[in-house]
C-alpha cells in the first residue's frame, strides 16, 4: 500500500467557476488538492471528518473486476500529508460489497460508520446466494478510528440511512425505501445516537424516486436536500425541505438544478453550502451556494474529479472548508483531500 504525495496545484483564476453576477460572499477558491490515497484497488466514494484533532477519511476500495467485492478503508493525517491507514472494515456478509460509507460524530463523542450492505434475509433457512439477500444499513462505533465495533444492523430493512446530522444532541437522519412498496417513501428519523432511531416524519412522494440527500440545521431550522430520479433514470431538480424544531413537519420546494450525491454544510452566518454533483449542463461536482427561501443554487467552484459526479466527503476547520473525493490518476481511482477558501 503506497501513500501518494502528487500535489495539484491550482492557480485561483483557474479554479474560480463563478456563475452570473457574485458579491465577495459568494466565490470560493480551491487552494490546493493532493492524491492521498491509492493502491492496488480502485478508491472510490469517499467521507470525511475531523475527529480527536486529526482527519480520518473512508473510502471503498474495490477491483474493477469484482465489483460485488472489496473493503472500507479508514485512513487519517494529522495535517494534510503523510496520510497512514488506521483500519479495513469489511462486510459482515462475505463476497459482499460495502456500499456509500458516511462518518459522523456522535453527541457522546464516539466515532460513527455507516455503510449500506447485503444480509440474508431474516425469514430465510437458505444460505445467502450469490445474487440474494437484503439491503440493510449498517453501522460500526469507535473511540478512535483505529478499533472498531462489530457491524450492527439500524434502521429497517429495505431502507437506506443516509449520513447522521446533530443538533442540540440529539442525532437525525434522512431514509430512504429501496426496494419496491417502499421506493417512493422517505422519513426523518431522530434518537440520542445513529443506533437508537425513531421516525419523527414520513412522506410518499409520486411522479419520481427519491435518492441521496443530507441534512443540517441552521440556528432556527432544519434543512434536507433531497436529489430524485425520473422516467428512464435522469435525474431531475433537486427537494429543498425546511422544518422548524422539532422537525415534525417538512415543506419541500424544487431547487433551480438537478443534483447528485448531495452533501450540505452550515458556514459562518447560517449559508448553507452544497458539495456534490451538479447536472444542469455538464456533469461535475461542485461547491454551490443554497439559497433556502428560493431553492436557487449558485456555483461557486467545480472541483477537479475529471467532470465525474462522485460522493464527496466535506468538513470545515481552520476557517476552511475542505473535501474529500475520488478521481483518476494515471489509470486509477484515488482519494483526494481538497482545501477551499469561501469568501
Amino acid at each position: 500500500m503506497r501513500t501518494f504525495v502528487i500535489g495539484l496545484r491550482i492557480a485561483a483564476l483557474m479554479s474560480i467557476f463563478l456563475i452570473g453576477s457574485l458579491s465577495a460572499q459568494d466565490t470560493a477558491r480551491l487552494v490546493k488538492a493532493e492524491v492521498v490515497w491509492s493502491s492496488e484497488k480502485h478508491v472510490v466514494a469517499t467521507d470525511l471528518v475531523r475527529f480527536n484533532d486529526a482527519w480520518i477519511m473512508v473510502c471503498c476500495e474495490n477491483s474493477a473486476a469484482h465489483q460485488q467485492e472489496g473493503v472500507l478503508r479508514l485512513i487519517t493525517s494529522k495535517q494534510t500529508l503523510p496520510w497512514e491507514s488506521l483500519a479495513i472494515v469489511e462486510s459482515p456478509t462475505k463476497g459482499k460489497l460495502l456500499r456509500q460509507p458516511r462518518l459522523s460524530v456522535q453527541p457522546d463523542g464516539h466515532l460513527m460508520l455507516t455503510a449500506v450492505g447485503i444480509v440474508a434475509n431474516p425469514q430465510s433457512t437458505q444460505p445467502l446466494s450469490q445474487f440474494g439477500g437484503t439491503i440493510q444499513t449498517l453501522t460500526w462505533s469507535s473511540i478512535d478510528g483505529r478499533n472498531w465495533s462489530h457491524a450492527r444492523p439500524v434502521g429497517n430493512a429495505g431502507f437506506i440511512q443516509g449520513k447522521c446530522a446533530s443538533h442540540d444532541k440529539t442525532v437525525y437522519s434522512y431514509t430512504r425505501g429501496f426496494i419496491c412498496g417502499n421506493a417512493q417513501t422517505i422519513k426523518i428519523e431522530s434518537g440520542v445516537d445513529q443506533q437508537s432511531m425513531k421516525e419523527i416524519y414520513t412522506k410518499t412522494l409520486a411522479e419520481f424516486f427519491p435518492n441521496e440527500a443530507s441534512l443540517t440545521f441552521t440556528s432556527d431550522q432544519g434543512v434536507c436536500l433531497m436529489s430524485r430520479v425520473g422516467e428512464r433514470g435522469k435525474f431531475q431538480t433537486g427537494l429543498l425541505g425546511i422544518a422548524k424544531q422539532p422537525f415534525l413537519s417538512w415543506q419541500w420546494k424544487e431547487t433551480s438544478a438537478p443534483v447528485s450525491f448531495p452533501n450540505l454544510i452550515r458556514i459562518a452566518d447560517d449559508h448553507v453550502l452544497v458539495v456534490g454533483g451538479l447536472l444542469d449542463k455538464q456533469a461535475r461536482t461542485s461547491v454551490s451556494r443554497l439559497n433556502l427561501e428560493t431553492g436557487e443554487l449558485t456555483e461557486l467552484l467545480a472541483i477537479p474529479t475529471n467532470g465525474l459526479p462522485t460522493q464527496t466527503g466535506v468538513a470545515t476547520y481552520g476557517g476552511r472548508v475542505w473535501l474529500s473525493f475520488h478521481s483518476d490518476v494515471q489509470g486509477k481511482k484515488s482519494a483526494h483531500l481538497a482545501e477551499v477558501i469561501v469568501e
